[in-house]
Order: C-alpha cells, then sequence, then structure tokens
C-alpha cells in the first residue's frame, strides 16, 4: 500500500529543512520589536559621525507587506541611515524563482503551516499591529 505524503508536506518541503537548520544558526534570527522601546534604548548609543548620544530610529516607508524601511537618524548631526528591516531573497513560487523579501515569505509560510491563508494573515497583522502583508503568489499556488 502506498502512503502519500500530506499536502501540507508538499507544500513546504524544503522549508521544514530549512527552518531546522535555522534554527541552530543565530545568524538568521528574526524577531518582532516595539519601535518605541527600541528608540529609547538607542537614545543611548553614540553616533558614528559625531559620537553624541542622541540615535533616534523612525518609520521610513512601507516597501512591500511587512517588508519596512527604517531611519536610523542622528538628533544633533543630522545622519540618516536607512536600514530595511528583512533580508531579499530567491523563493520559489508556482515552481520558478523569484525574488522577495524574507519577511514576508515567512509569514506566508506561517500561515500555511499553521493551515490558514492570506485571511489568517491580514488579521494577525492587524492584531499584532504590524504593516498588512502584501497580496502573496504564495497563498495563490497550491491551494
Amino acid at each position: 500500500m502506498y502512503i502519500k505524503d500530506s499536502s501540507s508536506k508538499s507544500k513546504l518541503g524544503k522549508f521544514n529543512d530549512e527552518y531546522i537548520s535555522f534554527l541552530d544558526s543565530f545568524e538568521n534570527f528574526c524577531e518582532i520589536i516595539d519601535i518605541p522601546l527600541f528608540s529609547s534604548v538607542l537614545k543611548h548609543v553614540l553616533c558614528v559621525k559625531c559620537k553624541k548620544q542622541g540615535i533616534d530610529i523612525k518609520f521610513g516607508r512601507q516597501i512591500q507587506g511587512l517588508a519596512t524601511e527604517l531611519l536610523i537618524c542622528c538628533e544633533f548631526c543630522g545622519l540618516i541611515q536607512p536600514l530595511l528591516n528583512t533580508r531579499f531573497t530567491n523563493t520559489v513560487v508556482n515552481k520558478k524563482d523569484t525574488k522577495m523579501y524574507e519577511v514576508n515569505t515567512r509569514n506566508a509560510y506561517a500561515m500555511r503551516s499553521v493551515g490558514k491563508g492570506e485571511a489568517a494573515a491580514k488579521v494577525f497583522c492587524g492584531v499584532m499591529n504590524l504593516p498588512p502583508p502584501p497580496v502573496l503568489r504564495v497563498f495563490a499556488c497550491n491551494k
């Protein structure tokens, strides 16, 4: 008798192996942070340009879904350094390599791993006070 792999296993396949190796690595650690709290900590960090305390972090712009640009700003010398909250990675969508922001891919995989989809991702982001997720092709494939 042949036992077919679950549809979740075939959809997530390689991701589960990658997640296990991710758990062994601290370099790829992702975290949801409270921006105002983080900003208050940065006030005590020295600016690389003027060597004074007074670094602030501000929301730059929403790039795509949960991917955002943050601005590291010095209150004294005016230094502004843009910073993305995620990496741009290769992801397989509909059997094609596609470049996507990792935070959006992880959000889609997380929702699919718990048996939910795009609607649940929107609710989750709303409850967590996060930007809305993008309309992902990842949710559309493998239904």
